[in-house]
């Protein structure tokens, strides 16, 4: 017999992360991460960064999953989450990139020195990569420069082109990575477990 998760609580949920189920981890994101996102684009102003801050939550939140013990509420346990996160960026301990190399930061690694995480985290890198070499060549290299921590307006200068065309690829490439970012979201919490 086939589960609804569409139909179980937020607890019930828990119950399955905490074994590793992929699909209660996927149905807690998808209850949370767009309300999660809008709250934290109201304090950061900045759909880069917010949609950084809300996958950093998420990632730890899989790689912690045996630990938590929510007693009171879900919902209650992302929003402080979030906003811990928020005053973690605000007070420049949290990366600048969303989807560069460095955002796979030492913190989010497997700890332990196996074969297999080596693996799984080279697979993971090869597969940002790919997600990478799908952008047009302009968009891409723009993407690139803002995920290395030049400004907008010296890409523009290194570019040749508008802040406001480099703003357009940005925004282009963000909106195509995340379409991109559910699958490689998923393929990141599976090879942090």
């Amino acid at each position: 017999m086939r589960i609804s998760y569409t139909l179980l609580n937020d607890f019930d949920l828990m119950d399955k992360i905490r074994n590793d189920d992929h699909n209660a981890f996927a149905e807690i994101y998808r209850r949370y991460a767009d309300d999660l996102f809008v709250m934290a684009f109201r304090k950061v102003n900045d759909k880069m960064i917010t949609d950084e801050i809300i996958q950093v939550t998420f990632v730890k939140f899989w790689k912690n999953r045996a630990q938590l013990n929510i007693k009171s509420s879900v919902k209650g346990f992302f929003y402080a989450a979030v906003k811990n996160n928020i005053i973690t960026h605000f007070s420049g301990k949290m990366a600048k990139s969303t989807l560069s190399i460095e955002f796979f930061s030492e913190e989010l690694l497997p700890q332990a020195d196996t074969t297999r995480e080596t693996i799984d985290y080279n697979q993971l890198i090869s597969v940002y990569e790919h997600s990478l070499t799908e952008l047009p060549e302009k968009c891409k290299q723009v993407f690139v420069l803002s995920r290395k921590g030049y400004s907008m307006k010296e890409i523009a200068q290194i570019q040749n082109i508008s802040p406001k065309t480099v703003e357009v690829h940005i925004g282009k490439a963000l909106r195509f990575l995340r379409t991109k970012l559910n699958s490689l979201m998923l393929l990141l919490l599976f090879l942090l477990k």
